[in-house]
């Protein structure tokens, strides 16, 4: 979230984090910078290939007007 957005004291950047069954969910608002930081942008994509290795599920990446939000599958110890 810090890495790709703004965060001015004006506007600031709002995280939430929550749990609701089997899953956890981060969301934040989206305030993309206008320069981009380098990056390779295989973050969330490395991420979803270790769901899949580890327990068989994809993560969930939503993206919808000015929010962002990632869902993950919580892992229990059989994972």
């Amino acid at each position: 979230a810090f890495k790709h957005n703004v965060v001015p004291a004006s506007s600031p950047l709002s995280i939430q984090i929550s749990a609701r069954g089997n899953e956890l969910t981060v969301t934040n608002n989206l305030q993309e910078r206008s320069f981009k930081e380098a990056s390779t942008g295989t973050g969330l994509y490395n991420l979803n290939k270790r769901y899949l290795h580890i327990c068989g599920q994809e993560i969930r990446i939503i993206r919808k007007d000015s929010i962002f939000s990632v869902t993950l599958p919580l892992l229990n110890e059989a994972s």
